[in-house]
């Protein structure tokens, strides 16, 4: 028994280890350079409605939209899982239906910005024709927003199938230009298993947000451990991460990874020594650092080095202590043979 666990133990942090040498296959990646603008431009129309989404395609930027699953399966576009904040509706969103979301409107202001009026929750499927209408070469990124539980939820996998049956159901399916990302890694297998069904080959991303992960993002950026059970040849995090550990970068970038960077503004990210290595950079405006409920949520890192190093260290003594346990048996076991020839 104690062996069986200490070999268990082993194998786990030696595969996690062993992903630092993982190297994606990114035969449908974006171009580098692309600029997103994150939940579209939101300067006149509030984040993720038609509008924002629109106008970010006619300032020149692919739009990034985060999408939700209603309760009717349809894709929603709408980043909180509660209504409260951005419709003044106390209901979760997986509990509205595709008919009951067209009676539903936007807040008029949201987050302090009063936007004038109150405009309608898009669907996915409405974002994709009309956009498509306004220019059909304009890439998007499609953020999958899970539930944070562990594991996923069933509804977290069936959004994800969702959203990639929507996109292949419409005009902007032709040309593939649409990133899928989460913060989840199970969502994210559930991403690449999907399209690999479909046959498609569209680019997916795995997301770090500072303090999601147990462990830091330090030791997922550093094992690939995520990266390789997702075979997401994208991986993103906030500036603040890839700046506290630029050394991570050249060697990412160098085995085939994009990266990408979010939560700074265009003048922020024209200034950060690490814009010419970050292929896809995810900007706010007008200038808000949107940390996930809106501008008041400063997004804080700290880094967490030691999480790898005790990695490192406990893969050393439960080698160790494997093979001395070993060791003790096939003693114990050869004792015992000898003890039974000499009685008989």
């Amino acid at each position: 028994m104690v062996t069986a666990t200490l070999a268990g133990a082993f194998a786990v942090a030696a595969w996690t280890l062993g992903s630092e040498s993982f190297r994606p296959l990114a035969d449908c990646n974006p171009p580098a350079g692309l600029r997103l603008a994150h939940r579209g431009w939101i300067s006149e129309h509030p984040p993720n409605s038609l509008g924002a989404l629109l106008d970010a395609v006619r300032e020149g930027f692919a739009r990034e939209m985060d999408v939700v699953l209603l309760a009717d399966d349809e894709v929603a576009v709408f980043h909180d899982l509660d209504m409260l904040r951005l419709a003044g509706v106390d209901r979760e969103i997986a509990s509205v239906t595709s008919e009951e979301l067209k009676s539903l409107r936007l807040q008029r202001v949201i987050d302090g910005r009063d936007y004038g009026s109150r405009e309608p929750i898009p669907t996915l499927r409405e974002v994709l024709r009309a956009v498509h209408a306004v220019d059909p070469d304009a890439w998007m990124y499609i953020d999958i927003k899970t539930s944070s539980s562990v594991p996923a939820a069933e509804s977290d996998h069936r959004l994800a199938r969702e959203a990639l049956r929507t996109f292949r159901g419409s005009p902007a399916a032709a040309l593939g230009r649409a990133i899928f990302g989460t913060g989840h890694p199970q969502v994210a297998r559930t991403l690449a298993d999907a399209m690999d069904e479909l046959g498609v080959c569209l680019p997916r991303q795995l997301y770090f947000h500072p303090g999601s992960l147990p462990g830091g993002e330090y030791l997922a950026l550093k094992t690939r451990a995520s990266l390789r059970y997702t075979r997401a040849p994208i991986v993103g995090t906030h500036w603040k991460v890839w700046e506290s550990h630029p050394e991570l970068v050249a060697p990412l970038r160098e085995d085939g990874f994009v990266l990408t960077a979010y939560g700074r503004s265009i003048a922020a990210v024209e200034a950060s020594p690490l814009r010419e290595v970050i292929d896809i950079v995810n900007v706010d405006v007008p200038g808000d650092e949107l940390a996930g409920p809106g501008p008041e949520a400063e997004v804080s890192y700290r880094p967490r080095v030691g999480a790898y190093r005790l990695l490192v260290a406990a893969t050393v003594c439960l080698g160790l202590c494997l093979l001395g346990t070993l060791s003790l048996a096939v003693v114990v076991l050869s004792g015992s043979r000898r003890g039974r020839a000499r009685t008989s």
